[in-house]
């Protein structure tokens, strides 16, 4: 169990490290909604929002997970999480509201939640990550105005994905961009999972803040990986269905050098890893030549492949048979 949780602390380190704030498109994207006319221009902001926008905000997560045997559960808690508007952020879990663990446990669930700081910033929640796909894969539609999030006016948008059935309702700061609500629901209409801003300061005093740190991270020149990493990069020849590469990217984590590619459908992000392990192993070994792991946290599934001294890892809000299909299509 304690191998497990660090190996999915490691994990989650990886993917949220220096992830871009956004991708860069080069193609104009149309603005316009489902119902017709315009759209209000704060689309286009809410890409950069969390990481050009000055706040501080007090926020409660909800997540509904599924448990083995197919035993709901839900995790309900509550962060503080400030931004200074320049790319920099800190997130620290405040209270465990349920399920009730013992204190030990209680303090276990918030040191992970801390040590996941990356990754609950810019990759936990549903988020615009690239305009042109997003628009391309997703449809929307205004269905409340000049609603209060924490006192702040909002914009309620449904954000429908034409490759799935369920959807999320998302209220947006229209100054800003910023998403301080966002449900979403399967396609009954039951709630699966919420993120929802308690408090908001737009003027906070950060001089006693400390920001997070990242991991060392470079942009990564596919055309001949070798000299970057050491290694040749192998790269999937199967991508999951609406999505593209977005950034390629060399990761350094606790001396190992770990490649990188982020896929987005412009909303959802995978994430493909790899590294080559140095020779000399046996069958005893943590990293054997042929093994395979599967984990989720919430509605994250995650696969960990060592195959042949290489070690793959693929991350995304998809099916464990998607994610080893990607695994798979990259085996030397």
């Amino acid at each position: 169990m304690k191998h497990l949780l660090f190996l999915s602390l490691c994990v989650l380190t990886l993917l949220g490290a220096g992830c871009s704030q956004q991708s860069e498109s080069q193609e104009p994207a149309t603005l316009a909604l489902t119902s017709g006319g315009p759209l209000a221009g704060f689309l286009e902001r809410i890409p950069k929002a969390p990481f050009t926008t000055r706040y501080y905000a007090r926020r409660r997560i909800v997540q509904n997970h599924m448990r083995a045997g197919g035993v709901p559960q839900v995790f309900e808690y509550t962060e503080r999480v400030w931004s200074n508007g320049q790319g920099g952020f800190r997130v620290e879990p405040e209270q465990l509201i349920q399920p009730t663990l013992s204190a030990s446990q209680t303090n276990l669930f918030l040191l992970l939640q801390s040590a996941r700081e990356g990754f609950m910033y810019r990759v936990r929640d549903f988020r615009v990550q690239d305009l042109r796909l997003f628009l391309r894969g997703y449809q929307l539609q205004i269905i409340g105005s000049h609603l209060a999030v924490a006192g702040q006016a909002c914009e309620r948008l449904r954000v429908t994905s034409s490759g799935a059935s369920g959807y999320h309702e998302l209220d947006v700061a229209p100054q800003t961009g910023l998403i301080l609500r966002c449900v979403e629901f399967d396609a009954n209409g039951s709630e699966l999972g919420r993120m929802e801003t308690l408090e908001y300061n737009s003027t906070p005093d950060l001089s006693q803040v400390t920001l997070y740190q990242d991991l060392p991270v470079q942009d990564l020149d596919l055309a001949n990986t070798q000299p970057q990493l050491g290694f040749q990069l192998r790269a999937p020849g199967f991508i999951p269905s609406s999505y593209e590469l977005v950034k390629a990217e060399r990761v350094d984590l606790a001396n190992e050098t770990w490649a990188r590619l982020s896929y987005t459908d412009g909303a959802e992000q995978v994430f493909f890893l790899h590294r080559r392990i140095g020779g000399g192993l046996t069958a005893t070994d943590p990293l054997a030549k042929h093994n395979l792991r599967v984990f989720t946290v919430g509605p994250w599934t995650m696969l960990d492949a060592t195959v042949n001294n290489h070690r793959f890892l693929a991350a995304g809000r998809l099916g464990k048979d998607q994610l080893q299909l990607m695994v798979e299509s990259a085996i030397p």
